[in-house]
């Protein structure tokens, strides 16, 4: 008897061939999925009733299915999927095949696209998955709509053997977000899911320094930069001025006396003075992608710290966190702070000053 392990209900006694029954825990989400997948006449004749002894928080109901009516919900499977089905005792398996088999991937794909809030994740997304995902699939004869947990970590090792850390990164989310929205339509359990396991992908543990460029330093860093890359000197000027993310110049257009932009799929508006605006136009900062200006800087803080500019390796990213400082100092205001940056929950903005946090409650 093969057991489904999940927390709030209870199907017993499905009847999938003679001498052959299954009893499984599903969740809400999953039981009405399975319920789903039949027609109305079907449904009529499910038998559905609460077993006793069982804490209202967590409501069971017991499902008697019969032979012909399972056997209509597996029609499309193959004899040899029906009959490993039997001799495993695992009827949850087949179902969701099932289910995973008639999903039209490339129109609901292009669907979940037009989910996406920010045209730039739609963009990389789109291209993550038709450029790496897909043909994979078609090189190694995999179909995307059945692929398994240990097909999905092939794929994953051969991706980080031949691309960048960033490319793997946004690869996996793309496909686990498409697999996510796709199993959600059809009541597909999450579980199955290859790309959700958090065992498969373990949280990154983050160790981010709790310092950030003080003055001299930056003054070091802008007046290298200056000198070795005008470009790189721009951007980091305006990030430590203004907060902005580097992601943020990115179609950067001046309109009504600021200039404005989207970072992230939130429109965001900067002050610039006139000084500033034409250190935008001079060095088409707007022409820019995040990955570019990213690899410009970090390219240039590395060889800062090389040339012995400065005594640490910084980030673009380390002058924001030295904008966020120096305006905190001068206001005491972190709810302003945080509009500045863009942030939704101030408990964001409250780990970009932890450091100095940490001193005021001493």
């Amino acid at each position: 008897m093969y057991k489904i392990t999940t927390p709030t209900r209870i199907a017993e006694n499905v009847s999938l061939w003679p001498s052959t029954s299954v009893t499984g825990n599903y969740c809400d989400e999953a039981l009405d999925g399975l319920l789903k997948g039949f027609s109305p006449e079907v449904r009529d004749r499910f038998v559905i009733k609460p077993r006793k002894g069982v804490s209202k928080a967590k409501p069971i109901v017991s499902i008697s299915v019969e032979k012909p009516l399972l056997e209509k919900t597996l029609e499309k499977a193959s004899p040899e999927e029906v009959q490993k089905a039997e001799e495993n005792n695992k009827a949850e398996e087949l179902l969701v095949a099932v289910k995973r088999k008639s999903i039209d991937l490339f129109g609901e794909m292009e669907a979940w696209f037009g989910t996406l809030k920010s045209p730039k994740t739609q963009e990389t997304y789109r291209s993550r998955i038709n450029t790496h995902f897909l043909p994979y699939c078609t090189k190694e004869k995999i179909d995307p709509r059945m692929m398994g947990i240990k097909e999905a970590r092939v794929f994953v090792v051969n991706m980080k053997a031949t691309h960048s850390n960033p490319v793997v990164r946004s690869t996996i989310s793309a496909v686990k977000g498409l697999f996510t929205a796709l199993f959600e339509n059809h009541g597909i359990p999450p579980h199955t899911n290859p790309f959700n396991p958090k065992s498969f992908f373990p949280a990154k543990i983050r160790v981010k320094r709790l310092i950030v460029p003080n003055e001299a330093e930056t003054d070091a860093i802008l007046a290298f930069a200056e000198k070795e890359d005008p470009t790189v000197f721009a951007a980091l000027t305006l990030i430590y001025r203004h907060g902005c993310r580097r992601g943020a110049f990115h179609g950067m257009k001046e309109k009504g006396g600021k200039v404005v932009t989207k970072s992230k799929g939130k429109s965001h508006s900067f002050y610039f003075d006139e000084s500033e605006v034409e250190l935008l136009k001079a060095h088409s900062l707007e022409q820019y992608t995040p990955e570019q200006l990213g690899n410009k800087i970090n390219y240039l803080l590395k060889k800062a710290y090389e040339k012995g500019a400065v005594l640490e390796v910084y980030s673009a990213h380390d002058f924001r966190h030295a904008f966020a400082m120096n305006f905190y100092n001068k206001t005491r205001d972190i709810a302003e702070l945080s509009g500045k940056l863009g942030h939704s929950q101030i408990s964001t903005t409250e780990t970009y000053l932890e450091s100095r946090l940490k001193k005021e409650s001493l």
